[in-house]
């Protein structure tokens, strides 16, 4: 899963050990990742706490990661679903054409007129690049003011 800075802060998923994504992990920096309690249960299971070990994913050509959180398990279709093996990496190393964006609101699920012209402000100056590549800016308004998979996390 490809993510950004304070995505376990915004989602309060804590993290076991180690540390979160930040500006320090770019491009050019050395590869990271974080990696869910499954996951480090299943591939190392003689190691409590895996910081500082290295996964390969997405086949022999593909950099080396290095491990630098452990993050708490999240199911995220179902509850009734176990939870599977992740691994979080950060979208300045790792960017996407899409993504999924995540807010947390003061104001518990009660959106104001203000916070709405705020959010669409905030969209209307969505950088037009990132991390060199050209970005197309988010399409909240694609379904009218909500988007049909909007969840609230209270």
């Amino acid at each position: 899963m490809i993510i950004s800075p304070g995505y376990f802060r915004t989602l309060r998923i804590p993290l076991i050990a180690g540390r979160e994504f930040s500006i320090q992990d770019h491009a050019k920096s050395e590869a990271v990742a974080i990696v869910n309690e499954s996951f480090a249960r299943r591939y190392w299971p003689a190691d409590p706490l895996p910081l500082g070990r290295r996964v390969q994913i997405g086949g022999e050509k593909s950099a080396w990661l290095t491990v630098v959180g452990i993050a708490r398990d999240v199911r995220h279709v179902s509850i009734s679903d176990p939870p599977r093996p992740e691994v979080y990496r950060p979208h300045s190393q790792a960017p996407e054409r899409t993504m999924m964006l995540v807010a947390r609101s003061r104001t518990a699920g009660r959106s104001t007129a203000a916070d709405e012209r705020t959010r669409d402000d905030s969209i209307d100056r969505w950088p037009r690049r990132c991390n060199g590549l050209p970005q197309a800016p988010p399409r909240a308004r694609a379904y009218g003011r909500r988007a049909p998979d909007a969840r609230s996390l209270g």
